[in-house]
């Protein structure tokens, strides 16, 4: 796909998670890859933290803190890292403590991600029915062409009858069912 991040050692940094300017998308530029180690980092406001896992199908990736650190006394969840309001990252779970280890984890989601960032459509190249354009905020995107739409999910410009279509027949399909267990 294109502009994901290069793996590091064993952890995959999908889009939009962004290592560098050359992949991910800007607004998620707060990750390190350590390339001697292998230790992927979030860089926050806060501080740097260790990455322990990255899920890209739930959107949420585990960062280590101290134990005693963040945790005590009724503390805001995010405080420590001071995200700020409009970050793209949010705390979703907090404070699993390993005292063996001397850490705690927090977990972290990422919000899906707006279409890819360009300057030309030479960017866009890859990201079928798709090209640059300007958006609202005044930065370019890969914006989908016109009778398709963007999927964060798929991270792609899906056809919008198609997505209508299918809703459809999946409600019907679940309607009919219903109805034949009644009878």
């Amino acid at each position: 796909m294109p502009r994901t991040c290069e793996i590091c050692g064993t952890n995959l940094i999908p889009y939009p998670l962004s290592t560098g300017p050359k992949c991910g998308d800007a607004a998620y530029f707060n990750f390190h890859c350590n390339i001697s180690t292998g230790q992927v980092s979030f860089q926050a406001p806060g501080g740097t933290f260790k990455v322990t896992r990255i899920n890209p199908e739930t959107q949420k990736f585990v960062i280590q803190t101290k134990v005693g650190e963040n945790c005590e006394g009724g503390n805001s969840r995010a405080e420590f890292l001071h995200l700020d309001q409009s970050s793209p990252f949010h705390v979703t779970g907090w404070c699993n403590a390993d005292p063996l280890a001397g850490t705690n984890e927090v977990e972290i989601l990422w919000e899906p991600s707006p279409e890819l960032t360009c300057s030309s459509s030479a960017d866009c190249k890859g990201w079928p029915n798709s090209s640059c354009n300007e958006t609202r905020d005044g930065k370019k995107r890969c914006l989908c062409d016109r009778n398709f739409q963007w999927d964060s999910a798929s991270l792609s410009c899906s056809k919008g009858e198609t997505t209508i279509y299918l809703k459809h027949t999946v409600f019907c399909f679940s309607c009919s069912e219903r109805k034949k267990s009644i009878e």
